[in-house]
């Protein structure tokens, strides 16, 4: 997780592949702040498979843990949207298997959808471009990612703004773990 400059303010690593999260299931991962008390709120996230085993994550949700500020994104369904708006993008995803329940902000309406998941990964050696596919992972720019989804509704006419900027949705083919 980095702050608005670009400076790393938390980090998680899944040190070995060790910890999983089985298809269709929940898991919690808690990222280290890195300057202990000092919980800045960070503005980009970036997820990077850098295991053997490839991932298709179908929703990732982030709460700050001093301001509870939360933001939540479907990679799967923006790699569908930049792929439509751009028939040049090829972000891999699929249906997912996993069922997930939204809640309408406004009116607390709750309903259930089988949103697109998106593939990322780290390959099965040092150098190998990747089994699935060859995006090792992407970063989200947080704010853009309210819970009452009016960023998302913007882009709806205007995909650029989400698909032609990195800054607000990126996918990347290669990373590493000091950079992101």
């Amino acid at each position: 997780m980095f702050n608005a400059n670009g400076d790393r303010v938390a980090f998680y690593e899944n040190s070995g592949g060790k910890n999983k999260i089985n298809q269709g299931n929940v898991g919690e991962i808690q990222a280290e702040f890195l300057d202990d008390g000092n919980y800045q709120k960070p503005e980009y996230i970036v997820v990077s498979a850098s295991g053997t085993d490839a991932v298709c994550i179908t929703a990732i949700t982030v709460t700050h843990p001093m301001s509870q500020d939360t933001y939540s994104f479907l990679p799967g369904e923006m790699a569908v949207a930049c792929d439509i708006w751009d028939k040049n993008i090829d972000y891999p995803h699929e249906e997912s298997n996993a069922q997930i329940q939204f809640q309408d902000s406004k009116s607390g309406q709750k309903q259930e959808a089988r949103p697109h998941c998106m593939w990322i990964d780290g390959g099965s050696k040092e150098g190998d471009s990747g089994d699935t596919t060859e995006w090792k992972g992407f970063q989200v720019h947080l704010p853009d990612f309210k819970p009452d989804g009016s960023t998302p509704k913007a882009w709806k006419d205007d995909p650029y703004q989400m698909c032609g900027s990195r800054t607000r949705f990126g996918v990347y083919k290669t990373l590493n773990k000091y950079s992101g």
